[in-house]
């Protein structure tokens, strides 16, 4: 009984070649796909970049509602997605953002201005904090995500 299975073996992987060498396969063009991943680069981006992404869509958030009187629709839709009236009332789920807040909080209480605020929130998520005087003085932030900032790289 061994030596029949040990003749099946040597039988079985010439057969097995034989039938894969005689197979048609298609071949699929592929050019197409390399001429598109060869217009990709890699780019190194530090975290200064991010942050500078980050300022200009700030201000680029409050030039634009300070220019129309606070009208949110007025912002380009790839900016306004992203901007956010604050409520002091909610908590925030950051404890980074928590002391933002507070400051802020502060700030409209007693009337002063206060400069934009850029923060990181996390690993993955970043925030521009401002106040605006649109009746009354009320605070914005524009919250994003790290691979939105980077996309809206030049």
């Amino acid at each position: 009984m061994m030596l029949f299975k040990n003749k099946i073996k040597f039988l079985f992987l010439p057969l097995m070649a034989i039938i894969s060498c005689n197979s048609n396969v298609e071949k699929i063009d592929t050019s197409a796909v390399k001429a598109k991943m060869g217009e990709y680069k890699i780019k190194k981006v530090s975290e200064a970049d991010i942050m500078a992404s980050l300022n200009k869509m700030g201000t680029k958030s409050v030039n634009t509602l300070q220019e129309t009187g606070c009208q949110i629709d007025s912002l380009e839709p790839e900016i306004a997605r992203y901007l956010k009236p604050i409520s002091f009332s909610d908590g925030s789920q950051f404890e980074k953002e928590e002391g933002v807040l507070q400051a802020l909080q502060y700030s409209v209480e007693n009337g002063q201005t206060v400069e934009p605020t850029p923060q990181k929130l996390n690993d993955t998520l970043y925030a521009y904090y401002f106040l605006l005087d649109c009746d009354s003085l009320k605070a914005f932030k524009v919250e994003v995500s790290k691979g939105d900032l980077i996309r809206s790289m030049d």
